[in-house]
Formats: structure tokens, C-alpha cells, sequence
């Protein structure tokens, strides 16, 4: 994995949060960490390899996932009928800051915690989505969340909601193909207006993670665990943080 830079191991526990509870326990957690919560929206693109894996062959194939963050437009009031601008609601997903993640199959542990590793690469210019179809990789599909993330002493806190782009149909972009003209970058998907999202569950997936070098440092991994055994302990009948079933979270090709 030495084309990704910014690899490490994570050790996490995970929650689900019913909607009504969500407001509750962002102001305990900024109780908590001392600080505001910071609110904002992230991209995800899901690719698949192109090639389907040779029948004799033993190694896994992962899906790679492109994420950036959304930068709210800047609006006013518009005109005298409320409407924006032209250019009001334009994204262009080529030209965003792409990272580059793919996320391996949690180990088989006795660790009270998830732990994988985490292959990632930021990018800075050039078109990461070309590239990435380059490699041999297909959009699977797009969708965003919405993230509400505190920081406690190592412990990253991360409230995130999930939603679904309105995006062109297969038979849509065969038609499109078949008169000629070229399919936009609508299949990508595209944040705004943000009322033309849909939302996947109303409720919240929390995931409290520490970040460790690799899962060989066995010290700081013990710290990042009793880290987390301390959160979990800390809230304590305000929501359940415990592991989730490892295949739950497997990024593998099948």
C-alpha cells in the first residue's frame, strides 16, 4: 500500500442514535469535548475494478472511495421572488480535493474494538475522477453525509447521516448515448439544491475512532482502546458504543 502516504490503523466503536436523541447528544458531547461541534457535508464516490478477479486467484479486490468536502455556495437573498443566481447551486465534482481511501477487512481480534487499516492519498490538481477510471476502476455509486465531529483528548467523534444524489438512469444515459450526446458529470451526483437529496435513515451511525501509526505499535494501541473504553464509560446510558459485526464492514469485491 505505498501509493497511499497517509495510512494508518484505526481502532473504532460505533452507535446508532435515533433522530429525537441526536440534538441531546450533540450538547453532552460538547460538554464533553469542550468544544462546538463542527457541522459539514462530504462527497463519496464508490468504485468497483472494471475486471472482474481471475477465477483462480486468492487475492481480494477492494472497492476504492473518493471523498472531499462540499463548500456550501455563498447566497443572498436573491431577487425580488426569492431565486438565486444562475450558477447559484453549480458544482463541478472534477474540480474538487479528492482523497483517495480504501478501507481493509477489520481483523478477526479479541480487542473491545474494531481495528483496520486505512490507505489513503490526498490529491491537489488534475482530474482524480479520469484517473481513477484509468486504473481500471467503475463508479459504483455516489452519495453524501451530512457529519457533525467533536475531537476528545485522541478520540475522533463523528455523528454522519446519509444521502442519496438524484442521478441520471442507466437507461437514461444509454438514451443519452444513443442520440449522441455526452453523458454529464450528473452521475456523480450533486449536493445542491440539498432538498433534492434524500435521506437514507433519519436516525445517526456515531463512530468514535483513534488513529494509531500501524497495529503493530502496541502501545499506543493499548492507549487508543482504554481511550475508548473511557468514552464508552463516559457515556454511558446516553447511547450504546460497542463493536459492530466485522463483515458489516467489509469493502471487498465479491
Amino acid at each position: 500500500m505505498s501509493h497511499f502516504p497517509n495510512s494508518h490503523q484505526e481502532l473504532s466503536l460505533y452507535a446508532y442514535i435515533p433522530t429525537a436523541r441526536q440534538p441531546q447528544l450533540l450538547k453532552i458531547l460538547a460538554g464533553v469535548s469542550g468544544m462546538g461541534a463542527e457541522n459539514y457535508l462530504q462527497h463519496h464516490l464508490i468504485y468497483r475494478p472494471t475486471r472482474p478477479k481471475p477465477a483462480p486467484s486468492t487475492a481480494d479486490h477492494f472497492y476504492i472511495q473518493l471523498v472531499c468536502r462540499v463548500d456550501m455556495p455563498k447566497t443572498g437573498n436573491g431577487d425580488e421572488n426569492g431565486k438565486q443566481p444562475a450558477g447559484a447551486n453549480e458544482y463541478k465534482p472534477r474540480e474538487q480535493r479528492w482523497a483517495m481511501r480504501l478501507e481493509d477487512l477489520p481483523e478477526v481480534t479479541r480487542k473491545p474494538v474494531v481495528s483496520r487499516g486505512i490507505y489513503s492519498a490526498n490529491t491537489h490538481q488534475g482530474d482524480v475522477l479520469g484517473f481513477t477510471e484509468s486504473l481500471g476502476y467503475t463508479l459504483q455509486a455516489p452519495y453524501f453525509t451530512d457529519n457533525f465531529r467533536f475531537i476528545h483528548n485522541n478520540v475522533i467523534i463523528t455523528l454522519s447521516q446519509t444521502l442519496i444524489p438524484p442521478t441520471i438512469s442507466e437507461a437514461g444515459q444509454a438514451a443519452e448515448a444513443r442520440a449522441g450526446n455526452e453523458v454529464g458529470d450528473e452521475i456523480f451526483g450533486n449536493p445542491f439544491p440539498r432538498e433534492a437529496l434524500t435521506l437514507v435513515d433519519p436516525g445517526w451511525t456515531m463512530q468514535a475512532a483513534v488513529r494509531v501509526q500501524t497495529n503493530t505499535d502496541v502501545e499506543n494501541v493499548n492507549l487508543g482502546v482504554n481511550e475508548l473504553r473511557a468514552l464508552k464509560e463516559v457515556l454511558k446510558g446516553v447511547c450504546d458504543l460497542d463493536v459492530v459485526e466485522r463483515l458489516a464492514l467489509d469493502t471487498r469485491v465479491k
